[in-house]
Formats: C-alpha cells, structure tokens, sequence
C-alpha cells in the first residue's frame, strides 16, 4: 500500500522495548497505530491480537492472567477496550519485569482513565503516533532544525556568526508545491494518499461521523446522546477556534450544548488527540491566562474550515495549524523533554510557539511578508528582550532570505522548518 512506508518514531519505539516493560501507542483514529505495531511486533518475533475482534475481547476477559501472559512480545491492539486486562499486565510485569513484554496500542490516551493509570504508573512508555508529515509522506527523514537550533543554545553557539555558518548548512528539502499539497490532503494516511478529492471528502465525512458517534462515547460514556448535527456545529466552532483562547459559551451556543457538556466533549476531543491545549506563557501581568486550541492534522481542519485550496498557503490561520503540526513531529522525535507554551498580551501581541528545553528557549512567530518590518516581529522581540539563552525566529514566504534581524532574531523561509 502507497502509505506503508517507514514511521519516523519507529526506532524510538523499538529503543523503548528495550528498555521498558510496557510500551503504550496512542493517537488520533486511522494514523496508522495498527499497521505500525503490527510491524514492529513482526521485527520482533512477538504475537499481535487486536481487541477490536468481539471474539478476541471477550476471550481476554475470560482469563485476563492467562491472555497476557506469553513468552515474546505481546501487542494488544486497541487495548483500551479491556480495562481489566491492565491489572494482568500489572501482575505480569511485577512478576517478570523484563524489557520488552507488552507493546499497547488505543485511540484515546491510557492514562487518562484513572483505572489503567494507576496499574500503567511507572510501568509504561508512551509515545504518540502523529499524522504524516510532508518529510515523512515523500519517504524523507525527518527535519532537525529543531533539534539543531536547541543544541546550539545548549553549548552557547548562538551568535550570530554560528548562526549563520549553520543556517548556511541549512537545505530546503520540500518545495513550496509539496508543502501546500500537504496541507490540502492533510496527514492521515488514507486522505493523504489518495488522489481523488470526492473520495477524500467522503473519507472525512465518514471520519468525523465515527468520531461522533461511537469515539466520543468511548471517552466518556455520558456522551453517547449526542446527535450528529450537533457534534459537527461543535468541531466547526472548534475549528475556527483554532491558535485562539478557548471559548466554552461559543461551543456550546454553536452546539446548543449546557456548558458542562461543552467542556466534557472538549476534553474527550484531546483525549482522542483530535487537538492540543496549549498553555499560556504567563511572562508578564497582562499575559492571557486562557488555554489555546491547537488541531493536530491540518486535513481534519481544512475539511470543517474549508478555506480554498488557492488560497490555504497564503492563509495565516492555515499556516499556523501546518507549522503546529511540523513542530510537533519534530519535539516528537527529541529525547529531551521539551515543554512548549504560547503568548498573548492583552494589548494584542502575540508569540504563537514558545518551546523550552532546559534553560533554553526557542520562540517562533510566522510573518506572510517576503521582508518582515520591525512591526511585525515586536512582539517576538519584546518577549525575548531580557531572556538569556533565547533564540527567535520569523518564519518568513518561501522567498524570504535568510538573515539576522536582531541579535537573537533570525529571519528564515517556512520552508526551512520542513
């Protein structure tokens, strides 16, 4: 099949079955969970059972202990169906803690269900599987701009001399064209693979109804009467949400939702990795303390938005979910722990990625400008002003050069990012 192509979190996967007992797979419906753990379970010899078998999930519940028990690697596909197998894999674990012996994969996050958190606590990896991401859909190793940039702050290169002698290293591995044509099919394998835009449409309409009707519920079974009509104002609302501060009298005035119900799909939403909430940076008394809304695959976006295909590369909203999204493929793929925020001054200013690694901080803006007007990046420049070991960036049109604007502010092409 034309998407069975290597994942990039594959290796981490693998070195985490080295080093783990449990390894936990989670992420957005169709990403391609079952497909990549069923491969890696391949390459390691071990057995694979799916629960989404009725005659698999009742035979788990009839000996849990004894399902859970084998000598290889044991993958159980969407093992949040059977939340009493998870105390087996407890006992499991406790008795024979060895690397290696359970390989989970769900839609919606372990440890959210405070059931299967406390038997996963302290036994568990977790990695999430993201949507394709331009690289990785043309069959490209992934981008480690990055990573680069937070290296060079960790060893104090970043003057504006290292800077430059790296940004010239720097190669444009994704035309402006393919990029677009990313953000028109989105990052899920079937859209993203298929040529026909009426069977992509369809796809979405049948993804967004699943997600309604039977996800919803299974994050939170009190969701189970909502109708289709509903749930759809909602996730448009939702979509035009999207890089804003949440509004729960919107959504639930969209959706005729009670405010307490607004707030409970909400969270089931992030639960299934349909979006990110995305904290404040509280830098300044009259920083915004309201959480952002950030979607995951800029396909399911575009197809609730529908902004036109001529019109998404230069549309800043657009842009903002497809750089979120490259961004997050990237963090993805870093050992260290990155912690990422944004910030929004009363007054209007905003940085929309704030990334820390340490003690070290990279903040991103976007500028549609080929040459960007100290205008446009004051509010970079005003939140990095009495930083240590900060680096800015603007990311400019694909025709911007690349240059300093500031000490610690460097102009690059979007393009660079991918």
């Amino acid at each position: 099949m034309p998407h069975n192509r290597p994942r990039l979190i594959s290796p981490l996967i693998l070195n985490s079955l080295k080093c783990s007992p449990a390894v936990g797979l989670f992420g957005l419906r169709q990403a391609g969970k079952t497909t990549l753990a069923s491969e890696l379970t391949l390459k390691k010899g071990g057995v694979y059972l799916t629960l989404d078998s009725g005659a698999m999930l009742d035979s788990s519940r009839v000996t849990p202990e004894l399902f859970c028990t084998r000598k290889k690697l044991l993958c159980i596909d969407e093992a949040q169906r059977a939340p009493w197998l998870f105390p087996a894999i407890k006992n499991v674990i406790g008795t024979q803690r060895k690397p290696g012996k359970f390989l989970l994969t769900g839609s919606i996050r372990f440890t959210l269900k405070k059931d299967i958190r406390e038997a996963l606590t302290g036994r568990i990896v977790l990695h999430e599987l993201l949507p394709f991401n331009p690289a990785e859909a043309h069959g490209q190793g992934a981008s480690s701009l990055i990573a680069d940039l937070f290296e060079n702050l960790s060893t104090q290169k970043s003057s504006i001399a290292s800077l430059r002698k790296y940004f010239d290293s720097v190669k444009v591995r994704l035309s402006a064209a393919q990029i677009l044509h990313h953000m028109i099919v989105g990052g899920l394998p079937i859209p993203c693979f298929t040529r026909e835009e009426p069977q992509r449409i369809n796809w979405y309409n049948g993804y967004f109804e699943t997600l309604i009707t039977r996800d919803l519920p299974l994050a939170d079974t009190s969701l189970h009467h909502i109708s289709y009509s509903q749930g759809i104002s909602f996730l448009r609302q939702l979509a035009l949400m999207q890089s804003k501060e949440i509004s729960l009298s919107e959504l639930a005035r969209a959706s005729s939702f009670t405010l307490p119900k607004a707030k409970k799909v909400l969270e089931a939403l992030a639960a299934l990795s349909l979006i990110d909430f995305v904290v404040p940076e509280m830098t300044t008394d009259n920083a915004t303390k309201k959480l952002r809304i950030a979607w995951k695959d800029i396909g399911l976006w575009n197809h609730l938005v529908g902004v036109p295909r001529h019109l998404l590369i230069h549309d800043a909203i657009a842009m903002g979910v497809m750089i979120g999204q490259e961004l997050r493929t990237q963090i993805s793929l870093i050992q260290k722990t990155i912690i990422g925020s944004s910030y929004r001054h009363r007054n209007g200013a905003s940085v929309p990625w704030i990334l820390k690694q340490g003690q070290a901080t990279l903040a991103i803006t976007q500028c549609s400008a080929e040459s960007p007007s100290p205008y446009d990046y004051r509010s970079l420049k005003s939140l990095l002003a009495k930083r240590k070991n900060c680096l800015g960036l603007v990311l400019g049109a694909e025709k911007s050069p690349i240059m300093p604007l500031t000490e610690n502010i460097w102009l690059l092409p979007y393009t660079c990012l991918f």
